[in-house]
């Protein structure tokens, strides 16, 4: 937890602040910086540090969450931002759906033949590669979809970098990359495949 302290306090006000953490049996280190002064406060409960909210040198207290050794945990951590991430992937598809209705189309006519069907433009890359792997190709082709699914299964048990240490965020930058590229590619072969 961080306290961050008035530009105008005194030497007295400091004082008075940590030792009024002493008394809660927490430790404060002093940080000083450019933008000012603040204590980092630590121990067995940093949460009694908002007791002194308010007080005379105080300017506000942040609670801040320092690294964990293992990793973040999946719960609660992980789960709640997934599922926030989830329910604005829903509300997207949900006003596309409102605002962008599905319809038959212009060409659409109860006369005209039935046209091919072609597939999904998210399912177009995959289509492309299976037409140029050929009925000989589709079994691999098959079996790389599945392996491929799951390594994103198995992905947070993959990736074990601390994004703590410089290598860890190297790392977790060329895997954002990567992650980024593999979207671009997959969206031009997905206009490239043209089809409904």
């Amino acid at each position: 937890m961080i306290i961050l302290l008035d530009h105008a306090a005194d030497e007295a006000a400091l004082r008075a602040v940590s030792g009024r953490l002493r008394d809660l049996g927490l430790e404060a280190v002093l940080l000083q910086g450019p933008r000012g002064r603040a204590f980092e406060v630590s121990g067995p409960e940093p949460g009694r540090a908002l007791a002194l909210r308010g007080a005379p040198g105080v300017r506000a207290i942040l609670s801040r969450r320092t690294p964990l050794d293992a990793g973040e945990p999946l719960w609660p951590h992980m789960a709640l931002r997934t599922a926030i991430l989830a329910l604005l992937l829903l509300l997207l598809l949900l006003a596309l759906v409102v605002l962008a209705p599905p319809g038959l189309g212009d060409e659409a006519h109860p006369d005209s033949p039935p046209q091919a069907l072609g597939a999904e433009w998210y399912l177009r890359p995959v289509a492309l590669a299976l037409d140029a792997a050929g009925a000989a190709g589709r079994a691999a082709g098959g079996v790389l979809l599945g392996v491929a699914w799951l390594a994103l299964l198995l992905w947070p048990f993959i990736d074990r970098a601390d994004a703590t240490t410089p290598a860890g965020r190297t790392i977790a930058r060329l895997v954002q990359a990567g992650g980024v590229l593999l979207m671009l590619a997959w969206l031009a072969l997905a206009v490239a495949g043209g089809g409904p």
